[in-house]
């Protein structure tokens, strides 16, 4: 009897792209002046934030302060081991319960600083700096 494998998503992205850089590379189709890593960094940005357990055992928001361009998303995805929210601190957007192992994503489509917080753990918070 066969066993399944299961290989979670980020880690065929990471795999993928191991092997595109690679072959890239090994055929000099990487730009010059850019290694291997920074051209992975380039070509698979994401915007992710976790929400997770620190060292001192608090929950925090990981990074807490991310900067994006205008139109891009952000997810959040909960690492921790309870309920978690994504609330701006103008009040403008508040998510719902994020169980954990969940993840809710926003996409900002003006420039400016978003300053949020968990509003079950109000010591969580975060920051998002959308540029042009």
């Amino acid at each position: 009897m066969r066993k399944l494998i299961f290989i979670p998503g980020a880690l065929i992205a990471v795999m993928a792209a191991t092997l595109f850089l690679t072959l890239s590379w090994s055929s000099g189709a990487v730009a010059a002046g850019h290694t291997p890593q920074r051209a992975a960094v380039v070509a698979h940005a994401k915007h992710v934030v976790t929400i997770k357990t620190s060292s001192s055992s608090q929950f925090v928001f990981s990074p807490s302060k991310l900067s994006i361009k205008v139109g891009a998303t952000v997810t959040w995805r909960n690492k921790s081991g309870t309920f978690h929210t994504i609330t701006s601190d103008n009040g403008k957007w508040r998510s719902k319960n994020i169980n954990p192992n969940k993840s809710v994503s926003i996409k900002f489509k003006k420039a400016g600083t978003y300053k949020y917080h968990c509003a079950i753990h109000p010591f969580m918070k975060g920051k998002i700096v959308v540029h042009k």
